[in-house]
Formats: C-alpha cells, sequence, structure tokens
C-alpha cells in the first residue's frame, strides 16, 4: 500500500549522469516515463523542469559517493526529496540495471520501505564542511609532525626527548634557527622557554647533531606547511564562530560539559545542528546514523 499519493520520481545516481522513472502513486506497476539526464548545470534545470512538468513533488535518490550532492542541492528548494542508503536499495541478484534501480527507488519510495539518511539543512552543511576540514587539516599536520621527529632522529637530534612538543614555542623557536643556520648547541638551548624542565646542559646535549642540506630542505617544507595549515584552520574557525554566532548561547552551554571546549562544541553543533536535530530524528525514521567523531584535542604545547 502506498504511503504517498501523487507524482514520486526515483534518481538512479551515476557521476556524469542520472536515469529518472516517474510514477503515478495510483498505478506503481506502469512506469509513467523513464530518462536519462546530464550532471551538469543545465543539465539539472532541465531535470527540474521535467519533474514540474509532470507534477512530481516527491523524489527519492542513493547515496552514491558524493555525486548525489548537486542533485540534491538544484532540487531541495523545489521538491520533498530522500536520501536512501544504499542497503534499501540493493537489487536482486542478476537484475541490476541504471533504469530498473531507479524504478526501484521510486517503487520503495511509494510504500515507504526505503531507510533514509539524514540530510542537514544548506546552513548547517556549510558548518559541517568548515569544522570537517579543520579537523582533517588537524590530522595533516599531525602526519607532518611525525616526519619532522623522523628527521629530526636521522640527523641525531634529540629534541623531541628534552621539550614535550617539537611544534611548540620551544620547539619552533629552535627549528627555526638550526634552518636560519645556527648549529652551536649552547645557543640553540637559550632559545628554549623558561618553563621547559630540561636544563640547559640537557638541551645541549639533545641538540648535538647535524642537519644535512637535504634534511634542512624537507624540514623548512614541514614546517612551512604546518604553518600554511595553521593560518587555513583559523580562518576557517572564524568563518564558522561567524555562521553560528546566532547559536552563540548553545556554544557557551555546551562548553559548560567538562572536556568540551568551544572548538568541539561548534563541532557538535556542527554535526547534530543547534537543536541536536540529527540525534532526535534517529529514532524514528532515520536508522544507522551516527556523527563524525569531533576533535576535542587542545593546542600544541611547549
Amino acid at each position: 500500500m502506498s504511503v504517498l499519493s501523487g507524482m514520486v520520481a526515483g534518481i538512479d545516481v551515476h557521476k556524469g549522469f542520472l536515469v529518472v522513472v516517474v510514477l503515478d502513486s495510483n498505478r506503481p506497476d506502469e512506469p509513467l516515463e523513464s530518462r536519462k539526464f546530464g550532471t551538469t548545470f543545465h543539465a539539472l534545470q532541465e531535470l527540474e523542469a521535467f519533474f514540474h512538468r509532470h507534477g512530481v513533488k516527491h523524489v527519492a535518490m542513493e547515496s552514491t559517493a558524493q555525486y548525489w550532492r548537486p542533485v540534491w542541492d538544484a532540487l531541495e528548494s523545489r521538491f520533498e526529496l530522500k536520501l536512501a542508503q544504499a542497503r534499501s536499495t540493493a537489487a536482486p541478484r542478476g537484475r541490476k540495471t541504471d533504469a530498473s534501480d531507479a524504478l526501484r527507488i521510486a517503487r520503495r519510495l511509494l510504500a515507504g520501505d526505503l531507510t533514509l539518511s539524514y540530510v542537514p539543512p544548506p546552513e548547517q552543511r556549510e558548518w559541517r564542511l568548515l569544522s570537517r576540514e579543520c579537523v582533517a587539516f588537524r590530522e595533516e599536520i599531525g602526519r607532518h609532525r611525525n616526519r619532522i621527529e623522523v628527521l629530526l632522529e636521522q640527523a641525531h637530534l634529540k629534541l623531541s626527548c628534552v621539550v614535550s612538543d617539537v611544534l611548540g614555542v620551544s620547539g619552533r623557536r629552535i627549528l627555526r634557527a638550526m634552518l636560519n643556520g645556527e648549529t652551536d648547541p649552547e645557543q640553540l638551548s637559550k632559545l628554549a622557554h623558561q618553563k621547559v624542565r630540561a636544563t640547559k646542559e640537557e638541551l645541549a646535549e639533545a641538540l648535538r647533531g647535524n642537519l644535512k642540506p637535504a634534511q634542512k630542505l624537507t624540514l623548512r617544507i614541514h614546517l612551512d606547511n604546518i604553518e600554511r595549515l595553521e593560518s587555513d584552520i583559523e580562518s576557517m574557525e572564524k568563518e564558522l564562530a561567524s555562521q553560528q554566532a546566532e547559536h552563540q548561547a548553545t556554544v557557551e552551554r555546551l562548553s559548560t560539559i567538562p572536556g568540551v571546549g568551544v572548538r568541539a562544541a561548534q563541532q557538535i553543533i556542527a554535526e547534530v545542528g543547534p537543536k541536536a536535530e540529527a540525534l532526535r530524528l534517529r529514532g524514528s525514521w532515520l536508522r544507522g546514523w551516527a556523527p563524525v567523531p569531533v576533535c576535542t584535542r587542545a593546542a600544541g604545547s611547549r
């Protein structure tokens, strides 16, 4: 029995084309029309016009990689869209074709037999993009940090044994001095912050090494990349804070939770929404969705 009435459509999404089937809820066994569309801007406009001609109100598509996103963006303000999880649209073995996939999606939409994915509103999608890119950039910084420690070990420099973070205040001063030509361990040890627990003698001993030209070049590239990424993260975090300004009270309330700072609070809002819509819907029509873990690591130490 149909849970929807009127005209509905199913879309089988591919990178370069879409296969669309339109069904009438009164005759679900007889596809009204099936067509193939491109995925360019003008092709999606043609698809929108095609749906309007047929009086389509409800549209379902499969969450295929990232290819569904431009289709969703083009149609979401005009139609009631549903994003189906791939397992709920699986075809019987040996019966998979593009047209049959689109038809099956449309029929299961009519029957209310799709497992749906939560798609946040456009504003929240912007927040997710910014917050997730920040997390990805921090992970990239971590990879650069690991490569720097490998380089230092190869050069017999035990900096990580005497400072808590090679990218902290002391570590960066020392590394930049090395790149600028300073090789005297005694002079390098004087660049450490006064709160570093190691003595000047221990620091000097740890810095008795030699960066070869290739190691020095590679180290400079890693440090430059880290500083560029940090600048980019700062820009994205400022933009995220600006976009979430009207939800500042929610950010502050989340920040009162032990272990949750402002950054983590902003990421939580980006993932679940300012009113936790994603988690609220999880118990109704949403099944199997979980928010992406957020990063709560503090800034680098000395």
